[in-house]
């Protein structure tokens, strides 16, 4: 199984280990191209409502894009954010979202996310826990049982990690990545444990290092008109990745929730080599690292965010090589 077993939202395809890399996963499903719900365009009166891209068409069906090119949306105005720090653009504490992923067109895991409150932790100072639950439902769960975790400690002064832990229990095979992060100096350090085995490693990453969740919640903050870009490196234990996101249109979507003004985002990832600038850079120079190209860049799918105060990420979609796959909004609990 690919990472797009974990968590609702935890970046689907872009964080996974593989199988050659983890040395111990079954073979997954492969990223590919990315299939976006198929909606009708809006028209270019200005009275007219956007279009409602009702979520579920690219999951459901494998028909082609019509070639006619869609009519011009009316201009969208997304309510302002707070631009100044992230600090000030973090708003999520009090936050619980629940959602369904789903695989060919079934429901195949259930995931739950909760943001807590600012809190003192001893090693960190004040930090805000980030943290996310999927276990396995219907036939997956009989034949291949999924338990996944995942706790995320924020400094709320910058929106980036300061220590993250994975835990992926699947198929009665649990390995675990805890990951220091010390942006400071360039550098991370895991702590990696399969079947009480564990193993120790530093990674060279850059100052403004992401994991799973962080790069999320920093997204959703953002400026989500169309043409809008914002890059991210992130690091979750196991590959360096730099993620695009790309806002492509912005318009009305239907989902569990009722029908939300949104921003539908196309998401790629490129995997990365990193080394020290200088040999003894990892052991203190604050240098950044040096950056090489593992595997190209891939388009892994589409993200859909809510556009109005609450910003909530609404649904996933991406194909891969078996099949479509989805996550979808199924409750909300927002502290406003």
């Amino acid at each position: 199984m690919r990472y797009l077993l974990l968590m609702a939202l935890l970046s689907t395809l872009a964080l996974r280990p593989t199988a050659a890399e983890a040395g111990e996963l079954p073979q997954g499903a492969a990223e590919g191209s990315d299939t976006a719900p198929n909606g009708s365009g809006g028209t270019a009166q200005p009275a007219a409502k956007p279009p409602v891209q009702r979520l579920g068409s690219a999951i459901n069906s494998r028909s082609p894009r019509p070639k006619a090119a869609a009519a011009p949306l009316p201009e969208v105005t997304l309510p302002p954010l707070a631009t100044e720090t992230a600090a000030a653009r973090f708003r999520w504490s009090g936050e619980q979202l629940f959602y369904a992923i789903e695989f060919l067109g079934n429901k195949a895991i259930k995931a739950g996310l909760s943001i807590g409150a600012p809190t003192e932790v001893e090693k960190f100072g004040t930090v805000i826990p980030i943290q996310g639950l999927a276990a396995s439902v219907g036939l997956l769960g009989a034949v291949y049982p999924i338990r996944d975790s995942a706790l995320t400690y924020l400094d709320p002064a910058t929106g980036l990690p300061v220590w993250s832990e994975k835990v992926l229990a699947e198929n009665n095979v649990e390995r675990s990545y805890k990951v220091d992060y010390d942006g400071a100096h360039h550098r991370a350090q895991v702590l990696r444990n399969r079947d009480g085995e564990s193993r120790q490693f530093k990674r060279a990453v850059p100052s403004d290092i992401h994991d799973a969740f962080s790069w999320f919640m920093d997204l959703r903050s953002q400026d989500l008109s169309v043409g809008k870009r914002y890059e991210y490196f992130v690091f979750d234990g196991w590959k360096l990745s730099r993620l695009t996101a790309v806002v492509v249109r912005n318009g009305t979507t239907y989902c569990a929730l009722g029908e939300l003004p949104s921003a539908e985002v196309e998401l790629s990832r490129e995997v990365l080599a990193s080394e020290p600038m200088l040999p003894y850079a990892v052991r203190g120079a604050e240098l950044p690292p040096v950056y090489l190209e593992e595997e190209p860049v891939k388009r892994v799918g589409r993200a859909w965010f809510g556009t109005d105060a609450r910003r909530i990420p609404i649904a996933i979609e991406v194909v891969t090589s078996l099949g479509p796959l989805g996550v979808r909004i199924e409750r909300a609990q927002t502290p406003n």
